[in-house]
């Protein structure tokens, strides 16, 4: 992140970041990089606990300049699935995908919550300086942002809270 000239997409299924992350993506949206990101909504996670941590913060991100998604729930049309059943279920961001300047590629195990930050132990596999593989990663993330809704004000935040959400979870 600190290396980041021009942009830095992340698509994670948590968005609860601690202090070091906060203040180095914090630098990165002061010098202008680009940040944008792609994680669940309420209707695309389990973690309804998560998902209200981020409701709660991301109107400080967004007052900042970062980018945001949620997803819907919907699969892509271009994902196939084994079973016509699978089909029609609720999908939701699993990936831990970085890329940095649209070249350097980063896949792994780290959620960016405080758990994957302190507690678990994580597995990375990073691809520097390939723009072929971040072209390629960035293509199925953008399949995902098509289906998602972009939080770019306290309003839209409002809106999409509850999008398709059962009265349970809500």
């Amino acid at each position: 992140i600190n290396n980041s000239q021009e942009s830095i997409m992340m698509d994670s299924p948590y968005f609860i970041v601690n202090d070091e992350l906060g203040s180095t993506l914090e630098s990165a949206l002061d010098r202008k990089v680009n940040v944008r990101l792609l994680t669940n909504s309420l209707n695309s996670t389990d973690a309804i606990y998560v998902y209200a941590a981020f409701d709660r913060i991301i109107p400080k991100w967004l007052s900042k300049g970062l980018d945001s998604y949620i997803f819907k729930g919907i699969r892509p049309e271009a994902y196939d699935v084994l079973e016509n059943q699978a089909g029609g279920a609720r999908f939701g961001v699993h990936a831990k995908t970085f890329i940095f300047d649209h070249k350097d590629v980063v896949i792994g195990t780290y959620n960016v919550d405080p758990r994957s930050a302190n507690y678990n132990s994580e597995m990375i596999v990073s691809c520097e300086n390939n723009v072929e593989l971040a072209d390629a990663v960035q293509k199925d993330i953008d399949s995902r942002i098509d289906g998602s809704i972009r939080l770019n004000s306290k309003s839209a935040i409002d809106e999409a809270e509850f999008y398709q959400t059962g009265f349970g979870k809500k």
